[in-house]
C-alpha cells in the first residue's frame, strides 16, 4: 500500500517541476511533426513587466528558424502568435504548434541541435531596451528527439567525422512520395545517391542515379529490428580522398536502385555536416 502511495506522490510531483521554470516545452521529447506546447511563466522571468498584466501576450521567436508567418513588427505582433493564458495560473501563457509547420526549417533534425529561442511580449513591446520594454528576457529551451529514427532521414552518430564509421538511416514510413513507397520499391531495392562537398569547393559523386545499380556499396539494407534502411561507411574511404582533401558535408538522397526516371528518387535530401560545423 505504501509503495502505491509513493508512486502516486511522485506522479503528482512531476508536473510541478515544470511549473518552477521560466519556460518549458511539453513534451520535452518529440518528433518534428508532433504537436507541442511552449509555456512561459512571466512571474518567474527576470524582466517582470508582464507579471499580473491583463493585456494579451504574444510569442516572439527566432529559433529553430524564422516563423513561416513571421512575428510582425515590435510595435504590432501578429494575431497568429497570441498566447493563451492558463486557467490555473494567470501568469503562465502557452502556445501550441507543430514545429515543422510553424517554423521555416530546412532540416527537421536541426530542431534538436538548435533548440527553441523566444520571448513573450505585449502586442506593442514598447521601446526603451532591456527590461524597460513590455517583454520577458530572451528565453531558450533545449529539446530532444524521441529515441529512434522518427524522421525520414537520420544519422548516427550525431557528430560525424570523415575518418570514422557513419550510419545513414532511412525511415520508409515517413516517405511521402507514392512512387517511393516501400510497397512499390521493394525491400531489396532502396539505395542512396551520395555526394561529398569538399572544403576546396569541389563536389564528388560516387555514381549517378542510373549507375547505382552497379554500386552495392550504395545499397541500403533493411534492419529487421526497427524496419529502417541503413548503410554504414567511412566517408573518407568511400570517396577515396587523397592527402590534403577534406569533406565539408555530405548530401544523401534515397533512390530506387532500379532507377528509370524521376519517380524513382525521393524528393528531398539530407545534409550531413562533417566535424563540429
Amino acid at each position: 500500500m505504501m509503495k502505491g502511495i509513493a508512486i502516486i506522490i511522485i506522479g503528482l510531483m512531476l508536473p510541478l517541476a515544470s511549473w518552477s521554470q521560466k519556460a518549458w516545452i511539453v513534451p520535452d521529447k518529440f518528433n518534428p511533426d508532433d504537436s507541442i506546447t511552449i509555456y512561459v511563466d512571466v512571474s518567474k522571468t527576470e524582466c517582470t513587466r508582464l507579471k499580473d498584466t491583463q493585456d494579451d501576450i504574444y510569442l516572439w521567436t527566432w529559433e529553430p528558424g524564422n516563423p513561416v508567418l513571421g512575428n510582425g513588427v515590435w510595435e504590432n505582433s501578429i494575431e497568429n502568435n497570441k498566447m493563451t493564458r492558463s486557467a490555473d495560473n494567470p501568469n503562465i501563457y502557452y502556445y501550441k504548434m507543430v514545429t515543422t509547420s510553424f517554423y521555416e526549417i530546412e532540416e527537421p533534425k536541426d530542431i534538436y541541435k538548435i533548440g527553441f529561442s523566444f520571448l513573450a511580449k505585449k502586442k506593442d513591446g514598447l521601446k526603451g531596451g532591456g527590461c524597460d520594454e513590455d517583454k520577458t528576457e530572451d528565453l531558450h529551451v533545449d529539446v530532444e528527439p524521441i529515441p529512434g529514427c522518427n524522421t525520414k532521414y537520420c544519422q548516427l552518430p550525431g557528430v560525424v567525422f570523415e575518418d570514422d564509421y557513419f550510419t545513414f538511416i532511412y525511415n520508409p514510413t515517413k516517405e511521402d512520395k507514392p512512387t517511393m513507397a516501400e510497397t512499390v520499391v521493394g525491400s531489396d531495392n532502396f539505395a542512396m545517391f551520395l555526394r561529398a562537398f569538399l572544403v576546396d569547393g569541389s563536389v564528388r559523386t560516387i555514381a549517378s542515379y542510373g549507375e547505382i545499380i552497379n554500386h552495392p556499396e550504395l545499397w541500403l539494407e533493411k534492419d529487421p529490428n526497427d524496419g529502417n534502411y541503413k548503410n554504414t561507411f567511412v566517408p573518407r574511404l568511400m570517396f577515396d580522398l587523397q592527402e590534403g582533401e577534406a569533406i565539408d558535408y555530405l548530401q544523401i538522397q534515397t533512390v530506387n536502385k532500379n532507377y528509370s526516371g524521376p519517380d524513382d528518387v525521393s524528393d528531398d535530401r539530407i545534409r550531413v555536416d562533417i566535424g563540429c560545423n
